[in-house]
């Protein structure tokens, strides 16, 4: 697997790709077909590096962010209380961090 991403040029940690992390599901096509799919490696990839951005933003402004949930390509995020965050100023956040396909 740590070929792959290489190959790929992805920056994730291949640990990230077993059975208890953010890459479960690849690790399952893996383990039963003995390959992935390039395409969707590089989804995989795109995602979940994005994923690691937005976590690394938040934390700027709260002080935990927690995955709760993940399937596929989606994720569940926990923010700890904030006062000072309103949902206004996650809508900007994601406005000016996030970039859609």
């Amino acid at each position: 697997m740590p070929e792959l991403l290489r190959k790929i040029g992805s920056r994730l940690n291949p640990s990230l790709i077993a059975r208890n992390h953010i890459g479960c599901e690849l690790d399952q096509d893996f383990k039963a077909n003995g390959a992935i799919s390039p395409a969707r490696l590089l989804e995989w990839n795109y995602y979940s590096d994005s994923l690691i951005k937005i976590i690394n933003g938040l934390l700027n402004d709260i002080g935990l962010v927690v995955i709760a949930e993940y399937w596929e390509n989606s994720f569940k995020l926990k923010l700890e209380k904030n006062d000072a965050l309103t949902i206004g100023s996650l809508f900007g956040f994601f406005d000016e961090n996030v970039y859609y396909k």
